[in-house]
């Protein structure tokens, strides 16, 4: 009970609950003209709410994650591990250098956690800068560093600069795994991001073996507090859509 109060009273369900309050006020006969706009304020607020629905969350979620579920120890005939980009912070006025977005740090926590059950392996980290004026180091150089600092060995670690894309992270990686006779990896990646991963990345790589961290489907409780809307189901609804939107434009391209 003390769950479902305090998210009760959180902006977003206080935003949509005040939202259906003015649309059923609105039906009174005075103000009748309006009803044109109160229909869409009502189409509106539940719009919301539906794609601030936890469950719904979980379900979208799950059509992405579900596919390939977790693995824990990098397969005994894979040759490397590959860890896709999430994104940096670069440098500013208050921070002196190139931070690692929650996404990525998360992905080399999971490579570092798989490269410690088979530590022959090379680690392939891959990712530009999105922006060319960004200063500071790319995603590839600050996964290295953080790589690093968990415990994996500088020279087993291959960076990958240039890519700006997941279509880009798996072209540029063509080139650095058939040098060095590499046709088996695990692929770490975010677990709402290892389908256009996965797809991707097969179309240079024989064999891939997905290897997801940061689910969102994982530990979900269905709560009484789950049925209230929370920006954390709504922030997983619009990484869902990214990603299917995504496939559907690789697709298109002809990019898997």
């Amino acid at each position: 009970m003390y769950d479902f109060l305090t998210t009760l009273v959180t902006p977003l369900p206080l935003l949509i609950g005040l939202g259906l309050v003015c649309a059923l006020c609105s039906t009174r006969p005075t103000l009748q003209p309006f009803r044109f706009w109160r229909r869409g304020l009502m189409l509106a607020t539940f719009g919301l709410w539906l794609y601030s629905f936890p469950p719904l969350a979980y379900v979208t979620a799950g059509t992405l994650e579900w596919i390939y579920p977790p693995i824990h120890e990098v397969p005994a005939d894979c040759q490397a591990i590959v860890v896709l980009g999430g994104g940096v912070v670069p440098p500013d006025e208050l921070q002196p250098r190139t931070e690692l977005t929650t996404v990525s740090l998360r992905r080399c926590l999971k490579a570092a956690d798989l490269f410690a059950t088979k530590p022959d392996v090379l680690i392939f980290v891959a990712g530009g800068k999105r922006r060319p004026e960004w200063p500071g180091e790319t995603e590839a150089q600050a996964m290295k560093r953080m790589l690093v600092r968990l415990g994996v060995p500088a020279e087993q670690i291959v960076e990958e600069n240039r890519s700006r894309s997941t279509y880009e992270n798996a072209r540029n990686l063509y080139g650095p795994l058939k040098s060095r006779q590499i046709e088996r990896v695990v692929l770490v990646t975010s677990g709402t991001h290892l389908l256009r991963g996965t797809w991707s990345l097969q179309k240079y790589v024989t064999h891939i073996v997905p290897a997801g961290c940061d689910y969102r489907t994982a530990g979900f409780l269905w709560t009484a507090d789950k049925l209230l809307p929370s920006a954390d189901a709504m922030r997983t609804n619009q990484q869902v859509v990214h990603e299917w939107l995504g496939v559907l434009w690789y697709w298109w391209n002809n990019r898997f």
